[in-house]
Order: C-alpha cells, then sequence, then structure tokens
C-alpha cells in the first residue's frame, strides 16, 4: 500500500513513513525529493483525546491506573490508524 506524494503526484509514500510522519517535522519524498507533512490540527486533536481520556478516567471516575494506561494504548492505536488511511498528505 502506497500514498500519493502531493509534488510529483506519484504513489511513493509507504505505510512506515505515513506513520513517522508528524507535524512537527517533515520528511522527504523518495520520487522527487519534495518535503511532505500532516496539518497541525491533528496532533492537537490527539492532544485534546489524551486530556480528555485522563481526566474523565482518572479523576472524574477515579479508575485504577492500569485501566488509564490501556486506554491510552488503544486510543494511540486508533490514532495511528486514522493518520493511516484517513489524514491527508500535504506540501510542507
Amino acid at each position: 500500500m502506497r500514498f500519493r506524494c502531493p509534488y510529483c503526484g506519484e504513489d511513493t509514500i509507504s505505510v512506515y513513513d505515513k506513520i513517522r510522519l508528524n507535524p512537527r517535522h517533515k520528511i522527504k519524498c523518495n520520487g522527487c525529493g519534495g518535503y511532505i507533512n500532516i496539518p497541525y490540527y491533528i496532533l492537537l486533536l490527539f492532544g485534546i483525546i489524551i486530556f480528555v481520556v485522563i481526566y474523565v478516567m482518572g479523576i472524574v471516575l477515579s479508575l485504577d491506573r492500569i485501566y488509564v494506561i490501556v486506554t491510552l494504548v488503544s486510543v494511540t492505536i486508533v490514532y495511528e490508524l486514522i493518520v493511516i488511511f484517513y489524514v491527508p498528505i500535504i506540501k510542507k
């Protein structure tokens, strides 16, 4: 499975490259050498979701830490799947 580069239009971005994409740093396209990234709102959204999970499960519901940790790991896995399948790759 490969994703399309916004510069050259070729399918040169691998799943591993898309997982490594982070709004704070950019990756070079293997085909054309253009720098790509994902939008910043993804990182902000992930931070808000993590804060809400910790607040609700840890403080409001007073659950054990193991439940909070398992939920955070699950949220991180779902975040990565959303990044792979739904988040657009943008030019940097």
